[in-house]
């Protein structure tokens, strides 16, 4: 497991950055706001990170702050919501509002996020109202 990276910012892309660590690079997949903290290309970062596998591929997520990090884990134990969906959603709306429309049950206010319906944002207040709130 790849539980953190510290290294320089190599590239920049929408949704992703290659961090060099050690003369490695490694795509990182992270949010808006993780991508706005890490400023120019060149600059040394601390990432905390989660290693997503499938049979077939291996991805790395990137977060500024253990907390996004945190959050990533429990919304992709949803079931039926993967990484990608995930990684969306932190970038769709702050970590503080989407704890507080989980633990209020307010499901309408998660469905701003794009790829996320009403079915899906009750499934996740359902699954994660009593882990959250």
């Amino acid at each position: 497991m790849i539980s953190s990276l510290h290294g320089k910012v190599e590239s920049l892309g929408s949704d992703w950055a290659i961090i060099n660590v050690g003369g490695i690079g490694f795509q990182v997949y992270m949010p808006t706001s993780t991508l706005s903290t890490l400023g120019a290309i060149g600059k040394e970062v601390q990432l905390y990170t989660h290693l997503h596998l499938r049979e077939d591929n291996a991805t790395l997520y990137g977060f500024a702050l253990a907390e996004e990090l945190t959050l990533f884990q429990t919304l992709i134990g949803v079931s039926g919501l993967g990484p990608k969906l995930a990684l969306a959603m932190l970038s769709g709306m702050s970590i503080e509002q989407m704890v507080t429309a989980i633990a209020t049950g307010s499901a309408d206010l998660l469905t701003v996020i794009p790829g996320i319906g009403k079915k899906v944002a009750s499934r996740i207040v359902l699954e994660l109202k009593e882990k959250i709130g």
